[in-house]
C-alpha cells in the first residue's frame, strides 16, 4: 500500500487515497460504515499501545531479553482492548517493585529485520551481555511514533507511515540509516551494534553496508548476524561462536 518513494511530493496522497480505498473496501466487507469517529476511536487505542511500550522502554533493565521480545511480539498481535490493560498492569507491577539489581557486561543495540529465533536473546545474555535497545522490524520499530490524534484521521494515519522510520525495502531520500542508527546509540548508551539480517534480504543488507562508514567512523564496533530460523539448533552453533567472541572483545 505505501508508496516506495516515501520522499515524493505526491506520495502523501498517493498513501491517503490508498487508505481511504481500504477503509470503503473493508467497510463493504464488513457490511457497515467505518466512520471518522470509528477511526479516530482505533487512533487511539494504538497510541494507547504505543505510549505503554513506550513506558515499558524505560523498565527493559528490570527484564530480561527474552520476557521483554516476548511482549513486544504480543503487542503486535493481541487485540489491543486485552492488551493495553494487561500492560498498564505490567508496569504498575514493575514501578513498584524495588530497584534490579544492575547487570554487568556490554549492552548491545539490536538492528535489521525480523528476529525469528528467541534463543538467540538468550545467548546474548547467557554469554554475559544485555539487549539496551532495538530497532528490529518484529521489535520497536513496530511501534515507533504517534498519530496525530488532531488532524483527519485519514490523512493523521497516511502522514503517520511516511513519517516513521522507512522500511529499508522504501525509498526516503532524506532518511541517512548512518546517522540515525548513531542518534539511538547515544540515546541507549550501547557499546555494540548487532544487525541481524534475514538471509537474502537485499534491502537490509543494502541498508547495512549503508550505515558501516557512519559506524567505521564514529568507531562504533559492530558485528554482522545471519538470522538463524526459527527451531534451527544447528546454526544457532555458529551464532553462539561469533557473538561470544564480540561480547568478549567488547568486555
Amino acid at each position: 500500500m505505501q508508496p516506495a518513494n516515501l520522499g515524493s511530493p505526491a506520495a502523501g496522497a498517493y498513501l491517503a487515497a490508498e487508505l481511504a480505498r481500504f477503509r470503503d473496501r473493508l467497510a463493504a466487507f464488513a457490511g457497515h460504515p467505518i466512520t471518522d469517529d470509528d477511526l479516530r476511536a482505533s487512533i487511539a487505542l494504538y497510541d494507547d499501545t504505543r505510549q505503554l511500550v513506550r513506558a515499558l522502554q524505560q523498565q527493559r533493565g528490570r527484564l530480561s531479553a527474552p520476557a521483554f521480545f516476548g511482549i513486544l511480539d504480543a503487542a503486535q498481535v493481541m487485540p489491543r482492548e486485552q492488551l493495553n490493560p494487561l500492560l498498564a498492569e505490567l508496569l504498575a507491577a514493575l514501578e513498584a517493585a524495588p530497584p534490579p539489581v544492575r547487570r554487568g557486561g556490554p549492552g548491545l543495540f539490536l538492528t535489521g529485520a525480523v528476529l525469528d529465533e528467541p534463543l538467540v536473546l538468550e545467548l546474548i545474555e547467557e554469554l554475559g551481555a544485555r539487549v539496551v535497545c532495538d530497532d528490529l522490524c518484529s521489535g520497536s520499530r513496530h511501534l515507533h511514533g504517534l498519530v496525530d490524534a488532531q488532524a483527519d484521521p485519514i490523512s493523521a494515519l497516511a502522514a503517520y507511515f511516511l513519517r516513521r522510520p522507512p522500511c529499508p525495502a522504501k525509498l526516503h531520500p532524506h532518511h541517512d540509516p548512518g546517522p540515525y542508527l548513531l542518534d539511538q546509540l547515544g540515546a541507549a548508551h550501547a557499546d555494540g551494534v548487532v544487525s541481524v539480517l534475514e538471509k537474502f534480504c537485499d534491502p537490509h543488507a543494502f541498508e547495512w553496508a549503508l550505515t558501516l562508514p557512519a559506524l567505521d567512523g564514529a568507531g562504533v564496533p559492530h558485528l554482522l548476524l545471519d538470522a538463524p530460523g526459527a527451531g534451527q539448533a544447528s546454526s544457532l552453533e555458529g551464532v553462539r561462536t561469533r557473538l561470544q567472541a564480540f561480547i568478549e572483545m567488547l568486555a
